[in-house]
């Protein structure tokens, strides 16, 4: 209903930066405006963690015990692959996929050296990140 009664000559309208790539804010019109960005003040900008799948994070460890055992537990390749989620690239499966041996780790991480087609074991223990916090 506010919006009802706004006109383009009426009150409250604040004049916003001038430059064309300036955020659209009031100019000046807040001491934060002075601060310094996110991106200044860290070396990296990105989206965060991007696993290219959600079932390898869950909020509890148990859900990730019981997701694992159902993978190593699957026995047709083909739906071990689809049950992986690999993302897809012009419709066959891109860089990961139960097939991919992993050579380096993330990090200070263990990993496994099998794939995970053929990896029978218990897994590795869910490890706790921050998903994005910033």
């Amino acid at each position: 209903m506010a919006l009802a009664g706004v006109i383009l000559d009426g009150d409250g309208w604040e004049d916003a930066a001038s430059d064309w790539r300036a955020p659209f804010l009031p100019a000046g019109a807040a001491d934060w405006i002075g601060f310094p960005a996110m991106e200044d003040l860290f070396l990296y900008n990105g989206s965060g963690v991007m696993t290219g799948r959600t079932w390898v994070i869950s909020p509890d460890a148990q859900s990730l015990r019981d997701r694992w055992k159902r993978l190593v537990d699957e026995k047709d390749a083909a739906k071990k692959a689809v049950l992986f989620h690999p993302p897809l690239r012009s419709g066959k499966p891109g860089d990961k996929h139960v097939n991919k041996i992993v050579e380096k780790a993330l990090g200070n991480y263990r990993h496994s050296p099998l794939s995970v087609s053929s990896d029978q074991g218990a897994g590795l223990p869910p490890q706790m990140y921050a998903f994005r916090s910033f």
